[in-house]
């Protein structure tokens, strides 16, 4: 054998004994539990049974809303009338012990995993401008980090995603990947949004899945309301008795036109003038004036 065909020989063998190292994430962990003889007569076929939820398992939604604290919505004690997320605390449970980091990615990234931000890289932003080449800065959450979406999808669920992801490096955010660090990459089955902090409203920097898309001139809104919609009404055709986790994570910077004549711009106007002026007051005071 001669020197060159050595060195191919020994490359092909590094390359095969470095893939058999790595998960092979497309195969069953499951151990094979058929019989393989020496004839078909001898042998006994088996498949690995599909991965699903726990009857009963429930449909989990997700609702993120950027700059927005407890003091916000009316059923945190705050000012604005939220009479949907009332009724949804009156019939199940309130928390009040989230860490917000006051800032949209590092909240995101500890949503999403369950960790500290600053653990999974998100001390700050995943655009160039906003990381550092640092421990916990540069924006890149890591495949250890396992994401809530991963978990409930190994584990019987579709998941899907609809807003503002803000997590995905710049420099990663066009058609040509890489994706591990888009939705798709990070647990969700489907993802129809925006990848950056933030975008036009009208006309918005959109992504479905892997790929970006033309907006259809509709408020962003409307846009992905209807995309969860059809999400989930088309998983209920198929698979009704499979359950879904799906998010929305949303950054409205633009109103619609609607809220946009002056008399709606001057009654929100007062009505935030009466709001800061009860706001300064005591939680007493405020209940007394509503």
């Amino acid at each position: 054998m001669n020197e060159k065909s050595f060195l191919n020989a020994l490359t092909s063998s590094l390359i095969l004994a470095a893939g058999a190292s790595l998960p092979l994430h497309a195969q069953s962990a499951q151990p094979y539990q058929g019989v393989v003889g020496r004839t078909l007569a001898e042998s006994k076929e088996w498949w690995p049974e599909p991965v699903k939820a726990p009857a009963g398992a429930p449909n989990v939604v997700w609702i993120l809303l950027d700059d927005v604290g407890y003091g916000a919505a009316g059923t945190f004690g705050g000012l604005i009338n939220t009479p949907t997320f009332d009724s949804l605390a009156e019939n199940g449970l309130r928390y009040t012990n989230f860490h917000t980091t006051a800032i949209c990615a590092p909240t995101r990234s500890a949503l999403l995993t369950g960790r500290n931000s600053a653990s999974v890289h998100e001390s700050g932003f995943s655009h160039t401008v906003m990381s550092a080449g640092f421990p916990g800065w540069d924006g890149r959450t890591p495949p250890t980090a396992g994401t809530i979406a991963e978990i409930l999808r190994d584990n019987g669920y579709n998941t899907f995603a609809v807003g503002k992801y803000g997590v995905t490096p710049d420099e990663e955010a066009t058609d040509a990947g890489p994706f591990d660090h888009w939705p798709t990459g990070k647990g969700f089955d489907h993802f129809f949004g925006f990848l950056g902090s933030m975008t036009d409203q009208y006309h918005p920097d959109l992504v479905e899945d892997q790929a970006h898309v033309r907006p259809d001139g509709r408020h962003l809104s409307d846009q992905i309301t209807d995309k969860a919609i059809f999400y989930i009404d088309r998983q209920e055709k198929v698979a009704p008795n499979k359950p879904f986790f799906s998010t929305t994570r949303r950054a409205p910077r633009t109103l619609r036109t609607r809220w946009t004549s002056s008399g709606a711009i001057s009654t929100r106007a007062s009505s935030i003038r009466v709001g800061t002026g009860i706001a300064n007051r005591s939680s007493s005071d405020r209940r007394n004036l509503e």
